[in-house]
Order: C-alpha cells, then structure tokens, then sequence
C-alpha cells in the first residue's frame, strides 16, 4: 500500500494536517494501530481533505477492515470527485470484495482524470484480462509500458496476457528480458521462471500457457497487487 504524502497544503497547518501528518509516520514506522488513531482524528476534522480519507481507507484495508475502507474511499470521492487515487483505492477494494466490474469502473475514472496513473492503468489492466477484455487489457498495459517501459512487474503480466492469447513467441521473449535483468523480488524472479518454463512448453505442443499470476492484482480473491507500494500494494516504490 501506498500512503500520498503531498496531500496537505504548504500554508498554516490544520489540526487535520497534522493529525494526518502524525498518522503517516506513524504507519512508515510500521505501528499501524497507532497510524488508524491518528487517521481516524483527522478525518473527524471538517477540514480533512479527500487525500487523508483515501489514506485512511488504505491502512483500513491493509487491516482487512474492507467496510468501513470502502466507506472511507467513498467519502473521500464526494470530497473530491477529482481525486484519482481515491478512485483507485475504491477499485481495489472493490476487486477485494469481487466486485471486479464495478472495480473496472473506478479504475477508469483514476485514469481519466489521471492519464499518466501508472498503477491505474496497471490495475485497469489485470481487472480486463480477469473480465475476459483481452484486447482492452493489451492496450492498458502498452499504455503503462510506454510510461514506463523498465516497469517488471508490469512486463511481467503482459507477458502473462500474452501467454493466455497463444501468442507464446511474444510472451517468451518478453519473459526472457525479464529474467536477463535478474529482478530484485525473489518471488517475481521465480513467478517470471515459472512463466518461462510453461511458455515454453505452449511453444512445444501450440496450446496456450496457464494463467499463473497476476501481479499487478492477483487472482480473484487475493490481494490486489498493482505498481507502487505502502498503501497503494505492490507498485514500484515511490513515494510522492
């Protein structure tokens, strides 16, 4: 998960600002029950803006507390209906909870607002592949590879995609790359080892490899993966 830190502004803090600034260290400090405290306070303040209710509704689902996390992503959208990632949010508790087209939804809206949302377009991605929209799944990932073409994961459920289209060639390739570069995740490395070795045995006989993974979401019923971490799971590592 991914906790947004730009969201407060730079003149004379509130009581709301500093109460969620407090919620976020703790949370960077790993003491969670500590940060949901904190949160919880800022978002009683009248003057919470929509980025701190989105922050609380990730540590909430982080929790598993997937009610009152989606409660708090929606409040956060009627704060601000603009709020890209607190439509990104929704989606993946909405993905969570199974509600996977209405998570295709806000999604959408995270990249509308936000064309350039890397883990929108990410996420976007895995939910048409998981809805049998392969097509719409092909250009979401090429979209997010052209915003960043270096993005592993992202490569990686691309090449899965690929491999469930029977285009093994394609896919086969791209996991070769993959693996050249040797990713720093243990578990991606042996993910993308594993995809390699079916890839290879769909060349071989000309059926199309398994569906293995989703690492941007995971499969229905896990926790969504997508392209930056702490509050926002597995996505690169930025924090803005």
């Amino acid at each position: 998960m991914h906790v947004r830190k730009h969201d407060t502004p730079c003149h004379e803090p509130t009581v709301a600002s500093i109460l969620h600034r407090l919620g976020i260290v703790a949370y960077d400090c790993e003491k969670i029950e500590v940060a949901l405290r904190f949160m919880s306070m800022a978002c009683a303040q009248p003057e919470a803006p929509a980025q701190c209710h989105r922050n609380h509704a990730e540590m909430l689902h982080r929790c598993g507390q997937l009610d009152k996390a989606e409660a708090a992503a929606r409040f956060a959208i009627q704060c601000d209906s603009d709020c890209a990632d607190a439509w990104d949010t929704l989606g993946t508790i909405l993905f969570d909870r199974g509600a996977v087209a209405e998570s295709r939804d806000c999604y959408q809206r995270a990249v509308q607002i936000k064309p350039s949302f890397l883990s929108a377009l990410n996420n976007l991605a895995v939910v048409l592949h998981n809805l049998g929209e392969f097509h719409a799944s092909e250009g979401c990932y090429r979209k997010a590879l052209k915003l960043q073409s270096d993005n592993l994961e992202i490569q990686l459920n691309f090449a899965n995609l690929l491999g469930e289209l029977k285009r093994s060639g394609e896919a086969l390739e791209l996991t070769e790359r993959i693996l050249d570069r040797r990713p720093k995740s243990n578990k991606l490395y042996r993910v993308a080892l594993e995809l390699k070795r079916k890839l290879e045995r769909a060349a071989s006989t000309q059926i199309g490899a398994e569906p293995i993974l989703r690492v941007a979401i995971g499969q229905k019923g896990r926790k969504p993966r997508r392209a930056n971490i702490p509050l926002e799971a597995c996505r690169s590592n930025r924090r803005s």
